[in-house]
């Protein structure tokens, strides 16, 4: 099936949402906040049935699949489970503007037998890190007490070969064997948890299931510290590296080099640039240490793009997309928003006001998509160059 047949079904779905939403808003302001809720939830899960329809007989038509994950419709039960119907209507026609466009924005996840482009909204940070996890070069933890125990060896070679699940399968069962497991597995086994992006299991066999005496080895909260750095908890990474520091002699493992890399990393994110520095200062390899004071420098002179500036001037649809360098956006949203004021016109113009009513509700949601997109590309494009720069530094450094 050809793209405009595809947009054709699309645009009878989000038909259906508008009409929903003119239930929602010819609602009595004077009637009780019960009945308005119902309402609500109502337009709620009719939404999620049209896009129950559409995931069902219509997305089977195409050929290929959506170059974004998740997907259109996935993306669109996400949003119309998490807000309200409302916004939820914004944030799809600003996706379905977005789908596909200008790749360099958005981080790719090699999880399926397709390259797609990330877009999970504000959702979880563990959701990103799942479909980033399959591009991890993860290292084993080499402990030389166990280096000659072939189920050791066995593990390792796994981890290697990113057969996470079957080296934590091995790793589960001598656990149930031997009860408690030597330092050395135990940390192959927060590494193998961190490979499968199930980081809040990092931290719960942490908390939860580690000995006590281990929860003072290096390495072990150099794992924690990291799992909760890919979380988004930048203060927890930073108390734990501290943990090391305070407790633990770094030179052990190489880790004196490891928690000032990472150290690095975390204040670069939360933009304390002289502090970033100093730990950048203290990395004992004189190439990386030259790479990353080079890379603090020009973050600290980076210029971000402005929401506010960019929504003002997503006034004239795609005007702000243009600001954020996200030019193919622009003109599908120039396109899309110019269509639909048109056809609007058109059909008061010849009387035919259903349609006009419509196709006006249509637009105004694009339009609206197209300003909240704005801001949202902003942002976007500040993290693509502080994502950029982080991968670059981890890559250098090598402590994945």
């Amino acid at each position: 099936m050809n793209q405009a047949k595809t947009f054709s079904f699309v645009f009878l779905i989000i038909s259906l949402f508008l009409l929903s939403l003119i239930k929602v808003f010819g609602e009595n302001p004077n009637e009780s906040k019960i009945k308005s809720d119902i309402s609500a939830r109502n337009s709620n899960l009719a939404a999620k049935d049209y896009i129950g329809v559409y995931q069902k007989y219509l997305s089977k038509l195409r050929y290929g699949q959506c170059p974004m994950t998740p997907s259109c419709s996935n993306y669109a039960l996400q949003v119309f489970q998490n807000t309200n119907f409302v916004k939820a209507s914004f944030l799809t026609s600003d996706r379905l503007t977005r789908c596909g466009y200008d790749h360099q924005f958005y981080k790719i996840s090699n999880k399926s037998n397709f390259s797609k482009l990330i877009d999970v909204g504000n959702f979880s940070s563990k959701e990103v890190y799942r479909l980033l996890s399959g591009q991890l070069h993860l290292k084993p933890f080499n402990d030389s007490a166990e280096l000659n125990d072939f189920n050791f060896n066995f593990i390792s070679r796994k981890i290697v070969e990113k057969d996470f699940k079957e080296a934590l399968r091995c790793i589960s069962q001598l656990e149930f064997e031997k009860k408690e497991l030597p330092i050395g597995l135990f940390v192959n086994k927060l590494i193998c948890l961190r490979g499968l992006g199930e980081l809040e299991q990092v931290i719960f066999e942490f908390e939860i299931k580690c000995p006590d005496v281990y929860k003072i080895h290096p390495e072990v909260l150099f794992q924690v510290s990291l799992s909760s750095f890919y979380l988004g908890d930048n203060l927890k990474a930073l108390k734990t590296l501290k943990l090391i520091d305070s407790t633990i002699s770094t030179d052990s493992f190489g880790m004196e080099y490891k928690v000032n890399v990472l150290n690095s990393i975390i204040l670069l994110e939360i933009k304390q640039f002289n502090e970033s520095k100093k730990f950048a200062n203290k990395i004992s390899k004189p190439l990386v240490q030259k790479e990353f004071i080079q890379n603090i420098s020009f973050a600290e002179s980076f210029k971000p793009k402005n929401k506010r500036q960019a929504s003002c001037l997503a006034i004239v649809p795609g005007l702000g997309y243009i600001y954020t360098k996200h030019y193919q956006t622009a003109l599908q949203s120039f396109i899309i928003n110019g269509l639909l004021g048109y056809s609007t016109y058109t059909n008061f113009k010849v009387k035919n006001y259903g349609m006009g009513i419509l196709t006006g509700l249509l637009g105004l949601s694009f339009y609206i998509g197209n300003i909240q997109g704005s801001a949202a590309s902003a942002v976007r494009y500040n993290e693509k160059f502080m994502n950029s720069t982080k991968n670059h530094l981890f890559k250098t450094s090598q402590i994945n």
